[in-house]
């Protein structure tokens, strides 16, 4: 608000300082003649802004002691919808060895529209998940 506006307090029909002379703007009136609406609202200040840095500290801090974090990966849009479904059944508590039968089994049931790649090129990268997921868990 200005200096003077504050002294005389006085405003005119206009939305103007009566004293000054000096004009504002549009009055509510005009305005509203125009097809607008009068609206109070109230909006963050800047020192609330750092709350959603703490909020999300909190959370990554939860999703931490939770032992879950993210990861963003490069896959072939076929199996997409498989990843998810995986992350989700994780995220449901369930083993990963069962979520991995589960799905494998799944996948056994669906006919295969991925590209054509020799098998031995297949059977060596079966092979090789096998020995990874057996290392990783003991399995024998």
């Amino acid at each position: 608000m200005h200096e003077q506006e504050k002294q005389s307090g006085q405003k005119t029909e206009d939305g103007g300082d009566a004293s000054t002379g000096i004009d504002y703007g549009l009055t509510d009136s005009e305005l509203a003649a125009h097809g607008l609406i009068k609206i109070e609202a109230f909006t963050r200040t800047k020192s609330a802004s750092k709350g959603n840095a703490v909020r999300a500290k909190r959370a990554r801090q939860k999703a931490k002691e939770l032992g879950v974090s993210q990861l963003n990966i490069m896959a072939p849009e076929i199996a997409h919808p498989t990843i998810k479904e995986m992350a989700k059944k994780l995220q449901a508590g369930l083993p990963l060895v069962e979520v991995l039968q589960s799905l494998l089994a799944e996948q056994s049931k669906v006919p295969n529209k991925s590209v054509e790649v020799p098998r031995g090129i297949v059977a060596r990268t079966v092979d090789y998940v096998k020995r990874c997921v057996a290392k990783i868990f003991g399995f024998r």
